[in-house]
């Protein structure tokens, strides 16, 4: 018989509460001081070396639009025609870091965070 242990004794070992960490890619993107993002994506803005990581809690990536057009960084979530069926659409985490920004466009269900100095 199996016995389930307790949330507090979970916890205290160190044992899964919750689902597993997400998946976390990394893009060799740099060159850009403007950042576009929309469709459902959160991006965390931080100040420092060029770096683009993204994460998904379920590791699927092939829905990201993310790459660097005419000067900006955009990130986009694809649509998806599902055809009426159930799909629940990937959660993209996308963390920018540089330098530098002279511009930051969100639009169309996406969300910013982060701390830099103008």
């Amino acid at each position: 018989m199996k016995r389930a242990i307790p949330l507090a004794i979970r916890l205290a070992a160190g044992l899964s509460v919750g689902p597993a960490l997400a998946a976390t890619n990394s893009y060799n993107l740099s060159g850009f001081d403007k950042v576009s993002a929309s469709s459902y994506v959160t991006v965390v803005l931080k100040q420092g070396p060029f770096s683009v990581q993204v994460s998904e809690p379920s590791g699927r990536f092939n829905y990201l639009e993310l790459g660097v057009r005419d000067g900006p960084l955009f990130a986009a979530r694809r649509p998806n025609l599902n055809w009426g069926w159930y799909w629940e659409a990937p959660q993209y985490t996308v963390t920018v870091t540089a330098s530098a920004y002279t511009q930051i466009n969100v639009a169309s269900h996406a969300d910013l965070s982060g701390v830099v100095s103008a």
